[in-house]
């Protein structure tokens, strides 16, 4: 039997995906009942969507029209379903033949021009066409964004805030590829949403705009959800509508009518929609419900008058009257009398600098005000006032340190953290917290990026752990780390309750444990200096106070012309070559050149004053030491060494260049790690003092991180292991993750053994291990693994920066989420301007 055409219809249009598929049901006041799609529901349970729940449709309008509390996400849920019932009203009815065959492609047939992945694609854009609409909608973007519309940010904000949340939304919960599993949506698809978000603009180029998404003969598509050719389009259908039911406007216009006579015809070369004439006053109907919209709700004097006091940074007569106003230039209000408008006093830029050089907030409107009145500018021209330039820097800091976590894209990576007691500038009193500094030291290119140094509750593991982890949640960069590296305290490394057994646990895998090998020589030398000199009390060590106390009175030239302390030709070579390279510090720096000339090496440097001996500088331990014993002739009295005392610093300084100075100066590479501490442990093993020897192994055996199993696989990339021991290594490889401490000190590199449990806890492929070792360096997967572990960082000296650094800044700001943003700014602008040549100073 023949169906009827609307027998057909109905059959075709229950055959549709949202039907077959799971599918969630909404009852909307304005639509009725709205099926929400298996594809939608992903977008609608993240974070980024679910926002809009707290965003009010209609700003401030509520304060007249107390019904006006709806929310973007139920437009968000009527936009998507009036661009499927649009389009799926197009598709239902025939086109003109020419207009058929102009959209025909060589994979699709007359009757498909509109596909049902094109359906979903149109359903997604109405969904998400104002994810990235800001607080209080409009008056966000037309006053707060519009007043900072110099800033760079603010502006791609303003064109393309929408688009840029939904690729934000997408990479952080991972969506295009479910999309593309479960829905078959493809990159192009993905770029098609985006234009469509973006919008069609008829700019009256014959040059068709989009290259990514459809093309021109489905241009038609671009004016479902964002019309800029005339303004129809589905958005405006349903704010419309919704507007109206919640405000108590009458609402002329019938969408349903519209779409139901709406076709795709070709009109002057172009395939645009366009609906019967008889639909005209309908149309009219419409701009005239927008007019009444604007005229009686949206721009009611009320609601304008909440609007302009809430941005109270506006260029009006309101200002902050609870500071210092000595620098605030009121506007005359006389009728009549023209007034002229007022520039910000601060940028982006300048409130970077600000940052950067910890100015206050006193001393920064000082600045700017004699700088404005130097260039011609009158401050009466300029918002300028303590509460401004405070206000303003923390917003700008606030956008800027939002926009580094943004752009920020984790790699695989090494955490390191450290923490340390720091005064604390609260509200009220000044106190002392616990913070660590999180950092991420990345595999493929070696950058650090400073993550946060938020405050601890206490200084247990648990606690640091906790914070670790919940920095790398909130940078979405959980799933990238690979390994740790951390101080050797036991609140670290507990074997229960230390930090990165508990940090393991938390990420559910296994990790690297770089011990810092700087922490490791620092004990080393510790341990033998108490050994040589005694325990010494107090923050300052004792005997270096005689020197930096009577250097005025020292005579500051060596007056020794052969070595101090004869050393082996290895070793002369070896500090003779470092004395060329160039030194991270100005502290390796003086230590290598004190090491030259006390093994009778030419130095042209003077002997440099001390400095601070406090504990916390390990390297005045030997620094000093050197010192003292080079200055000692001519200089007995003033010095006033006993026996006991000179005697012990010869004994360490013997130490120091025999066996200790090649250790530290090659702790920093990951690979020669395993290399070089058997190296230490066969100098110690040749040192003619058994006691020092006796403490030197000991505390190889207490912090033999690099000798473990998993950590000894680095060797297999050290140009210092010769091809037959890398080949022996890798037939005596084991699966097991072995103990992260030995028991047993190796003496050669043949008594190390290796696990393949390095290769899986850092996701480097390891098929390079079952071709000949002469081989590997042409085998594309073993020279991606070099790479990577050349970039492993196996010292913490960058957490040791991070805390530097809220050490210098803490005060800078009170609160902590601003105390946070400003380290953002700083570390950003101290990468980008490490200089102050002519080129960045162009720039800043």
């Amino acid at each position: 039997m023949k169906r009827s055409a609307s027998q057909s219809r109905s059959e075709d249009v229950m055959a549709t995906p949202s039907r077959n598929k799971k599918f969630r049901l909404f009852n909307d006041p304005v639509h009725g009942h709205i099926e929400l799609n298996e594809a939608c529901q992903l977008i609608v349970d993240t974070k980024q969507f679910q926002r809009l729940r707290n965003i009010k449709q209609l700003g401030f309008v509520d304060f007249v029209f107390p019904g006006a509390t709806h929310t973007r996400f139920e437009h968000a849920l009527g936009t998507y379903h009036l661009a499927g019932k649009f389009l799926r009203s197009l598709k239902e009815y025939p086109i003109l033949k020419e207009v058929s065959k102009k959209m025909e492609t060589s994979n699709e047939d007359e009757s498909s021009h509109i596909s049902e992945t094109d359906i979903l694609c149109v359903e997604i854009a109405g969904l998400c066409h104002d994810l990235g609409c800001g607080p209080l909608s409009t008056f966000f973007s037309k006053r707060f964004l519009v007043a900072n519309e110099n800033d760079s940010f603010v502006k791609k904000w303003l064109r393309s805030r929408n688009v840029l949340m939904f690729e934000h939304m997408l990479k952080i919960n991972s969506l295009e590829e479910k999309l593309e599993r479960k829905f078959g949506l493809i990159k192009k698809d993905i770029t098609f949403i985006k234009e469509l978000i973006g919008g069609y603009e008829c700019n009256g180029s014959t040059a068709w705009p989009y290259k990514g998404g459809r093309n021109e003969k489905q241009a038609f598509l671009y004016e479902i959800v964002s019309n800029h050719r005339n303004g129809v389009d589905v958005c405006k259908f349903d704010y419309m509508a919704r507007d109206c039911h919640n405000l108590g406007i009458v609402n002329n216009f019938d969408a349903q009518r519209y779409m139901e006579f709406a076709r795709i015809i070709e009109v002057d070369g172009e395939i645009q929609i366009c609906t019967r004439k008889k639909e005209l006053g309908n149309l009219y109907n419409m701009f005239f419900t927008r007019y009444n919209l604007h005229k009686f709700a949206y721009q009611h004097p009320v609601v304008c008058g909440i609007e302009l006091i809430s941005n109270n940074d506006d260029d009006t007569d309101v200002e902050d009257l609870d500071d210092d106003n000595e620098f605030i230039i009121k506007q005359s209000s006389r009728a009549g009398k023209k007034q002229c408008k007022r520039r910000r006093g601060i940028s982006s830029k300048v409130s970077a600098v600000l940052d950067r050089t910890n100015t206050s907030t006193k001393a920064a409107t000082m600045i700017l005000a004699s700088a404005f009145n130097e260039a011609g500018s009158s401050t009466s021209t300029v918002v300028l006032s303590k509460s401004t330039v405070h206000r303003q820097r923390q917003q700008r800091r606030k956008v800027a340190a939002l926009e580094i976590k943004t752009t920020y894209v984790p790699s695989i990576s090494v955490v390191h953290w450290d923490g340390k007691l720091i005064p604390d500038l609260c509200h009220t009193t000044t106190s002392i917290s616990d913070r660590i500094a999180i950092l991420l030291s990345s595999l493929n290119d070696g950058n650090v990026k400073l993550l946060g140094v938020p405050k601890l509750q206490s200084g247990s593991g648990q606690a640091a752990a906790n914070a670790v982890v919940d920095n790398l949640k909130s940078w979405s960069c959980e799933s990238k780390i690979i390994g740790m590296c951390f101080h050797t305290t036991a609140a670290n490394t507990g074997k229960v309750k230390g930090a990165c057994k508990l940090l393991e646990v938390a990420l559910g895998r296994n990790l690297l444990w770089l011990a810092c090998r700087h922490h490791m020589f620092e004990v080393l030398l510790a341990d033998v200096f108490t050994a040589c000199l005694g325990p010494s009390t107090g923050p300052e060590i004792a005997i270096f106070k005689l020197l930096r106390d009577n250097w005025s009175k020292i005579h500051h030239e060596s007056k020794h012309i052969f070595p101090l302390i004869v050393v082996s030709d290895t070793v002369k070579a070896f500090i003779s070559k470092e004395l060329q390279q160039k030194q991270l510090r100005e502290d390796y720096r003086e230590l290598i050149a004190l090491a030259a000339r006390a093994v009778g090496l030419d130095v042209s440097e003077p002997i440099r004053k001390p400095g601070a001996i406090h504990r916390a500088r390990w390297m005045a331990k030997a620094i000093y030491s050197l010192k003292m014993q080079l200055l000692l002739d001519g200089n007995e009295n003033v010095l006033q060494l006993t026996d006991q005392q000179l005697q012990g610093i010869q004994r360490f300084n013997h130490f120091v260049l025999k066996v200790y100075i090649q250790s530290w100066f090659t702790c920093c590479s990951a690979v020669d790690a395993a290399v070089n501490d058997i190296s230490l442990i066969n100098r110690l093993h040749d040192y003619e003092e058994v006691h020092l020897c006796k403490i030197g192994l000991m505390m190889i055996k207490r912090h033999s991180w690099y000798l473990s199993n998993e950590m000894a696989t680095l060797c297999l990339f050290s140009d210092l292991v010769s091809l037959e021991n890398k080949a022996a290594l890798v037939t005596a490889m084991i699966s097991e993750r072995g103990p992260h401490l030995l028991t047993t000190l190796p003496d050669s590199i043949t008594d190390l053994q290796i696990s393949r449990e390095f290769f899986t806890t850092t996701r480097i492929n390891c098929s390079f291990l079952d071709i000949p070792v002469k081989d590997w360096p042409h085998n594309n997967d073993y020279n991606d693994a070099l790479r990577l572990t050349k970039n492993l960082k196996c010292v913490n000296d960058s957490a040791e920066r991070g805390v530097a650094l809220i050490q210098k800044f803490s005060a800078a700001a009170v609160d902590e989420e601003q105390k946070q943003f400003l380290l953002q700014v700083v570390e950003k602008y101290r990468q980008d301007f490490a200089s102050c040549n002519r080129e960045d100073l162009e720039q800043i």
